[in-house]
């Protein structure tokens, strides 16, 4: 499939939708009228993300990095988010994504108290979860203990999926080694990453697929971040996630990962709505497919 862009994307779209009006297609207007409308929810759907974590770990940062607009407040001092914030992303009149920015948990127990039903709240409603932990944050318990009585139990009958991000990767020690320029990690710094990944893969029991390190200040990471977030999230939520990143973070192989998530995702539908007649519907957008790709 050529999914290289979001003008390929664009233009499968438009070609999906020709398909399905085709009048040469055995279908009753019923079926077309429930598949055109299954492919839109398809194509606008809004994904929803949580972004999670001890306060100060830099979740509205990274967010602000990932998206290319000031979406969320930082603070270096005061903790900025004390309520979910739901962040309405759209480009282009698209329906965009919602991105909850919740509350950091460990700035006081009383808090956290509160903040406990909030999580277990919204939690099943998502789909996806980013844990954000800061690189040189050595004080894991309060992580561990809210993620272990708190998240796991909420996501798990969802099957929501979870990644944990290192933030802040440019301020592991020692600091001074990180390349502004090239905006990697030095020497050593690279062997204190591979030592915290170690150490979170073992505290919270998950692999190395699940963790990525980021540095929102340097965009260091961003677009494994992004190609990972693809990877886990369901074909038929993919697209809305990706559409409203800042290009410069997605890879090819992630636009590829979208379209033919996407497209899986079409089919699957298709099959459901028209049922006998899938072999006919199935070979006249392979035909208009051939064409597209110049075959």
């Amino acid at each position: 499939m050529k999914f290289d862009n979001r003008d390929h994307l664009r233009q499968f779209f438009t070609l999906i939708q020709e398909w399905v009006q085709d009048p040469s297609l055995l279908l009753t207007q019923s079926q077309r009228d429930i598949l055109q409308q299954q492919i839109n929810k398809l194509i606008h759907y809004r994904a929803v993300v949580g972004v999670m974590g001890k306060t100060g770990v830099g979740k509205s940062s990274l967010c602000n990095a990932l998206f290319g607009q000031d979406i969320a407040p930082t603070s270096d001092v005061d903790p900025c988010t004390r309520i979910p914030q739901a962040i309405s992303l759209s480009q282009q009149q698209e329906r965009g994504i919602t991105l909850l920015d919740m509350p950091g948990v460990g700035e006081s127990q009383q808090r956290d108290e509160q903040y406990r039903e909030l999580y277990q709240r919204h939690l099943p409603q998502l789909d996806l979860v980013l844990w954000v932990i800061k690189a040189d944050d050595r004080a894991l318990a309060i992580d561990e203990r809210f993620y272990r009585d708190v998240v796991l139990p909420a996501t798990w009958q969802s099957g929501t999926p979870i990644l944990f991000v290192i933030s802040q990767v440019d301020k592991l020690q020692p600091s001074r080694d990180w390349n502004w320029q090239t905006g990697q990690p030095g020497a050593q710094q690279q062997l204190n990453l591979q030592a915290k990944r170690a150490q979170l893969m073992a505290l919270f029991r998950i692999g190395e697929h699940q963790l990525v390190a980021t540095s929102a200040e340097s965009q260091y990471g961003l677009a494994t971040l992004v190609e990972r977030i693809v990877l886990t999230l369901p074909n038929e939520k993919k697209w809305g996630f990706v559409r409203e990143t800042r290009d410069e973070h997605i890879s090819v192989d992630t636009w590829r990962q979208t379209g033919t998530g996407l497209w899986q995702a079409i089919k699957d539908t298709a099959k459901r709505v028209v049922g006998n007649a899938w072999r006919v519907v199935k070979t006249a957008v392979l035909g208009r497919l051939a064409k597209w790709l110049g075959a």
